[in-house]
């Protein structure tokens, strides 16, 4: 099942979905996304990650998907059913590539005036989470 396949137990489970960072599409029924995802969670969680440093996705995605369905839903406010569906379909299409790209080349900037991964005490330390 999900636990042999991801290496997490039932209690890491429910406390990870309850946090909202294992989120099925179905209560209890996990995909491959879902699985993949536990892995990488299990494997963070042995490094010393505690749910609580991860806190700010759930938070921070929330609040990206707030301004995303604004966004739609100015520029889908007056078309008929099929028009929104297909200018819909885009506009995620966009988001899910947007997001990936700002979110990763800002980490990668951000890396990259790190020296041996420990701040340059010249440039400015990580923010505290």
């Amino acid at each position: 099942g999900f636990c042999r396949r991801t290496g997490l137990d039932g209690g890491q489970v429910a406390d990870l979905c309850r946090r909202r960072l294992l989120i099925p599409m179905e209560e209890g029924r996990f995909d491959e996304q879902d699985v993949a995802l536990g892995a990488l969670l299990a494997r963070g969680l042995a490094l010393g990650i505690a749910p609580d440093d991860l806190a700010f996705y759930p938070r921070l995605a929330e609040e990206i998907v707030d301004h995303e369905m604004a966004l739609r839903n100015r520029h889908t406010d007056k078309m008929g059913f099929a028009q929104d569906a297909g200018v819909t379909l885009e506009l995620t299409g966009i988001a899910r590539s947007l997001r990936t790209y700002v979110i990763d080349r800002t980490m990668q900037r951000e890396l990259i005036r790190y020296q041996g991964l420990k701040p340059d005490k010249e440039k400015k330390d990580p923010p505290k989470i």
